[in-house]
């Protein structure tokens, strides 16, 4: 099928992609900046669970407002907050343990944290991408 290079389905599709690769870049700042501080708690005499949490709550505060503000340019509101920390409290405590179990097994800290991110990456960036964007309007 053709489309006009201004057809709104173009310009929706070139902003959504836009906004994944903002997203990606972004993200993988994050996502360096949340293991370095999960080295840095661990080799301070953390546990795993713990190190984990921590550092992906932290990471969550931030990326929630420079995702917002920078990247979808959406102004923050308490509910969408709420959502959002509400969704990300509940995938933080399910991978934290998914990262547990995987470093009982393979006995690999740093493994298990390189297993648990992309999954964790691309489940945060739709349910982020759908609460932001799609969801906006109505919120």
């Amino acid at each position: 099928m053709y489309f006009h290079l201004r057809s709104k389905n173009n310009y929706t599709r070139k902003l959504l992609d836009i906004y994944i690769l903002k997203y990606f870049f972004f993200s993988s700042i994050f996502v360096i900046l949340d293991f370095i501080f999960y080295l840095f708690l661990l080799n301070i005499g953390f546990n795993i669970f713990l190190s984990f949490f921590i550092s992906a709550f932290c990471i969550l505060i931030v990326s929630y407002i420079f995702f917002n503000i920078l990247i979808f340019r959406k102004k923050p509101t308490a509910f969408r907050f709420f959502l959002y920390l509400l969704f990300h409290l509940l995938s933080i405590i399910f991978f934290s343990n998914l990262n547990e179990y995987i470093y009982i097994n393979i006995d690999n800290y740093i493994l298990s944290k390189a297993i648990v991110l992309p999954i964790s990456f691309f489940i945060n960036y739709f349910f982020t991408k759908y609460i932001i964007l799609y969801k906006s309007n109505n919120i």
